[in-house]
């Protein structure tokens, strides 16, 4: 079954699987107030993201592979937790566990502490529910570590699992890598340490400000969404800002990854030949000229923006099969080249073919 079948049916709350379902995909119960899901005899594969925020019971009587107890999901030997009901109030967690999925936790509103037993080697994304800010781990295991500030790190404390401070977080320095749904409700500030290098898909909460260290050299909009004002260290050999702050590029000037939201006037560096996915997110403008010397544009670029008009100049060269998809108010796409000479065309446009305007 596909993810987000039912997505949207929020009076749908209850399913009835068929016998002959094997795979259970992310989101299927998704935006539901399905409380209870019997699983099929055949069913092996259930993927614990994004499913029902009602989800508390799950009947296994019927299906060999997984096993219900405790209001904790758990593969039938036990190695696996997928998911916790939501009306858990206190998990003992299997010791015979290895594995904690994505979104394990996300339902357990009443829960506030967690042991991570002996065998546990993997943890996922977006698994705490932010009631969860005591987790402590058995002292024999060897994937993972409480750090001196209760937050839950690998046991070479390169990765952050979960932090537990609130108001101004300081990371550790070691720490290279922040799994999404880490961080607590509260935090006004977050000091990253040099030794920090990535983070999955929305991490951060919405702050106003945050600085990419020396070591960062990669960039995803998406694991910064909620930041209003983003800086880069000096000493950042990847990336810089440009001289107003309003503009993040490559550290040659030549790819544009991120623009200061709530603008109404773009002025995009002339030094810019690639426009990155996702540069351009929630702009306050209603127009955009791409500057000449512009050759690449990639995916969703004005998405979720005010734009209404877009120009592109004659140097284009590739424009992303996806580029304008989201992008609900444009109305016009203007390019000064020959008409059909880019392919791919309304490149996900809403309004289609009829509002670009081939001129030359």
């Amino acid at each position: 079954m596909k993810g987000t079948t039912f997505y949207g049916c929020k009076s749908l709350n209850e399913l009835k699987l068929p016998d002959k379902l094997e795979i259970l995909a992310r989101g299927v119960t998704w935006g539901t107030t399905i409380s209870t899901l019997k699983f099929p005899t055949n069913l092996i594969t259930f993927d614990t993201y994004d499913q029902s925020l009602s989800l508390v019971n799950f009947d296994t009587s019927e299906n060999n592979n997984f096993i219900f107890k405790d209001n904790v999901l758990y593969s039938k030997d036990e190695t696996i937790l997928y998911f916790v009901g939501a009306n858990a109030t206190n998990v003992n967690i299997s010791t015979q566990v290895t594995t904690i999925k994505d979104c394990a936790f996300r339902n357990c509103t009443q829960v506030t502490s967690i042991n991570i037993p002996q065998k546990v080697t993997t943890i996922g994304n977006l698994v705490w529910n932010d009631s969860i800010t005591s987790i402590t781990v058995d002292i024999n295991n060897n994937s993972f570590k409480t750090a001196e500030k209760g937050s839950l790190v690998s046991a070479d404390g390169k990765k952050l699992y979960r932090c537990v401070q609130t108001g101004k977080v300081i990371i550790e320095e070691g720490v290279e890598h922040i799994y999404r749904g880490t961080f607590l409700p509260g935090i006004t500030s977050i000091k990253l340490p040099n030794s920090y290098k990535t983070a999955s898909d929305s991490t951060f909460p919405t702050l106003d400000e945050l600085e990419l260290p020396k070591n960062v050299e990669s960039f995803n909009y998406g694991i910064y969404i909620g930041i209003k004002q983003i800086k880069v260290n000096s000493e950042n050999t990847h990336f810089k800002m440009s001289e107003d702050n309003n503009y993040m590029t490559s550290y040659d000037g030549k790819k544009l990854y991120w623009t200061k939201r709530g603008l109404t006037t773009l002025n995009i560096p002339n030094t810019v030949n690639e426009i990155c996915t996702n540069a351009i997110l929630y702009s306050s403008a209603t127009s955009l000229v791409v500057p000449e010397g512009v050759t690449k544009i990639d995916s969703g670029i004005v998405a979720y923006s005010s734009i209404k008009t877009i120009e592109i100049p004659s140097t284009i060269e590739s424009i992303d099969g996806n580029a304008f998809s989201d992008a609900n108010n444009l109305s016009q796409i203007i390019i000064h080249k020959a008409k059909d000479s880019i392919t791919g065309s309304p490149w996900g446009a809403v309004g289609g073919n009829k509002i670009i305007e081939w001129n030359k």
